[in-house]
């Protein structure tokens, strides 16, 4: 829909733009003094102080998303620091971009120049299509990396634990059991979120239906870890009551 409002103004900006050129041409082969000319020229700045407002108009929109966006990763808390540090780096680097082209839209008088440069906002960024949802999607991987390093952590405890009992005498078959189904569960969760992290770096600018559909291959990825963290969540429970059952 936005896309069709911005092609309509593209189109009266042409029809405008054409009736100008014909004018001038006009006046020119008639070899009229032109009494238009202070019109036309009031009439091509007030498009290039339309386009202005356009393009600034477009790029704030896509800046405070994007700092948004920026401002809940560097608050985010339990998420992995060199996946924050990635996602922050790049907003960064696309807002400083969009700014710079904002400096050049405003400085720029040329209308034909305009409309390219208002173009590039959307197909040499592509903020809504890609850089958005791709940031979104890796610091979602982010936060499951600070998960799955912790859970490292509770499996060399738990090994441990095993480790312990099994050396004062204890009965450690079922909880071995019940730790080998935590720790496949777990490798399950790390393929999830690797594959997921992998289809969200690879989301291109240049490719954004292959954006889409990288996009929805991760977030099925991070919904299938998702289900099975819950899984390692009961693997959890089972080795808690097979320790209990060792102490009765």
């Amino acid at each position: 829909m936005k896309s069709n409002i911005f092609k309509n103004r593209k189109s009266k900006f042409v029809l405008t733009l054409s009736m100008v050129v014909a004018i001038i041409l006009l006046v020119a082969t008639l070899g009229l003094s032109s009494p238009l000319r202070p019109v036309l020229v009031d009439l091509k700045s007030k498009t290039v102080d339309r386009l202005h407002r356009i393009g600034n108009r477009m790029i704030d929109r896509r800046i405070f998303v994007l700092n948004r966006l920026k401002n809940r990763a560097e608050h985010a808390v339990r998420v992995d620091e060199d996946g924050r540090n990635e996602v922050v780096a790049e907003l960064d680097s696309e807002i400083s971009s969009l700014s710079s082209l904002k400096d050049t839209i405003n400085q720029d008088s040329d209308i034909d120049s305009l409309k390219n440069e208002i173009h590039s906002i959307i197909n040499d960024h592509r903020t809504f299509m890609v850089i958005l949802p791709r940031n979104r999607g890796r610091l979602a991987v982010a936060r499951l990396n600070f998960v799955t390093s912790k859970l490292d952590e509770i499996s060399t405890k738990i090994q441990e634990l095993i480790d312990k009992l099994s050396s004062k005498g204890f009965d450690t078959g079922p909880t071995v059991e019940a730790f080998n189904q935590f720790k496949a569960d777990l490798d399950s969760l790390k393929t999830y979120v690797s594959q997921a992290s992998s289809n969200f770096q690879s989301m291109s600018i240049s490719d954004v239906d292959g954006a889409r559909d990288l996009l929805k291959q991760g977030k099925d990825n991070l919904r299938h870890a998702r289900k099975q963290l819950a899984t390692i969540r009961q693997d959890i429970h089972k080795i808690i009551f097979s320790i209990r059952l060792l102490h009765k």
